[in-house]
């Protein structure tokens, strides 16, 4: 039975070199963020990107409207008319993409944009 333990995984030697893996990566983020390209900006420096994360969430807020005002107004239409709401699906299915697009691309943007900022 012995030697069917010394066969088996021991989670110590996957730990080590994970740790100092983890060890070295946190070190150079702490060289970075105090005296190279990371380190911390002014708020002068900041505020562009301030006003790029507005202008990003009003932005999203027109496509969110849109999209709202798109499905009630063909709505009333089809209503008004005795239409099928259907026949439109073309004119709705493209605003409730462009929030989603938007929306699915809103991590990634800000996320890099505040990385880079």
């Amino acid at each position: 039975t012995h030697s069917k333990m010394a066969n088996e995984p021991s989670p110590l030697k996957i730990a080590i070199p994970v740790l100092g893996g983890v060890y070295a990566i946190c070190g150079g983020l702490a060289y970075f963020t105090t005296s190279g390209a990371l380190r911390s900006h002014t708020p002068r420096q900041v505020i562009p990107v301030l006003f790029s994360t507005v202008a990003y969430f009003c932005l999203y807020g027109v496509y969110v409207f849109r999209q709202g005002m798109t499905k009630q107004l063909y709505a009333a239409h089809c209503k008004k008319e005795g239409k099928d709401i259907s026949e439109y699906s073309d004119t709705i299915k493209n605003a409730d993409r462009t929030v989603g697009n938007c929306h699915e691309q809103m991590g990634p943007f800000l996320g890099s944009l505040w990385m880079y900022g």
